[in-house]
């Protein structure tokens, strides 16, 4: 239903893998994993961001049926019930205020003896009641009845020991990969690989080629804020399409 209206615009969708994007002459140059190459005069990368996960028994099998990486989305599911956060910067953190007006209980699960959360925002953690936060604790296996998670193992890196706690929610708070790797070089990323934008737009730093979503939004990663972003990235993209000259009659040539 999503792809008929813009089908019926004109956007043609191809089903094939974007292999590499070749930003360093114009126009640019993309190649797919069936073999197929393009030229574009203009791009907008909305390639996403991937949540790092722990890579442990349980969490792909109950991934989106109790594991989870986004409280804002989940925290409703989740009334009265007891739930861990694994983390231990300013995301968990935010995390336990979006949990604790519904949760039972919230526990931070820090595999270190601090967290680098910012202090300010761990003293108010501790104003919550039914909020607690937890040292060298690692989530080590998940648990459940094939439906939903039921347990997890907790593994004490301090004591070098393992509990079995009963548990209905596990939120990973363990960051973010930007999807960034068939970019070329010359298209300029922050420290964490996300990419670089100018000023309020969408635009990046090569001219001519736009972004949106979680490629260029380490903070919100939100389906509702791309969305947003998607349609100021194509007005974006469609006054540089103008300023260069191109038009509809040119498009349909």
């Amino acid at each position: 239903d999503m792809k008929k209206p813009a089908q019926s615009f004109g956007a043609v969708l191809i089903h094939d893998s974007v292999t590499s994007v070749d930003f360093t002459s114009w126009p640019f140059q993309i190649k797919t994993e069936e073999g197929r190459e393009f030229k574009a005069l203009s791009v907008i990368l909305a390639t996403g961001a991937t949540p790092r996960k722990l890579q442990i028994e349980g969490e792909q099998e109950y991934w989106g049926k109790g594991v989870t990486t986004c409280a804002v989305c989940d925290a409703r599911f989740f009334k009265g019930k007891d739930v861990v956060i694994v983390g231990g910067g300013d995301s968990a953190v935010e995390m336990v205020f979006e949990l604790s007006p519904y949760v039972k209980s919230v526990t931070v699960l820090v595999r270190k003896g601090s967290m680098r959360a910012a202090a300010a925002g761990q003293k108010k953690v501790e104003l919550y009641s039914n909020a607690s936060i937890e040292y060298h604790k690692e989530v080590t296996k998940i648990y459940g009845n094939g439906e939903h998670v039921e347990a997890i193992d907790v593994y004490d890196n301090e004591k070098k020991t393992t509990e079995k706690r009963a548990i209905d929610g596990v939120f990973l708070a363990v960051g973010h990969d930007p999807n960034n790797k068939i970019l070329s070089e010359g298209i300029a990323l922050d420290s964490h690989g996300y990419l670089v934008m100018k000023g309020r737009t969408q635009e990046t730093s090569v001219t001519g080629v736009f972004a949106a979503g979680e490629i260029q939004d380490p903070h919100y990663k939100q389906a509702i804020v791309a969305a947003g972003e998607g349609a100021k990235a194509a007005l974006d993209e469609a006054s540089f399409l103008y300023e260069i000259g191109f038009n509809s009659e040119i498009g349909a040539e």
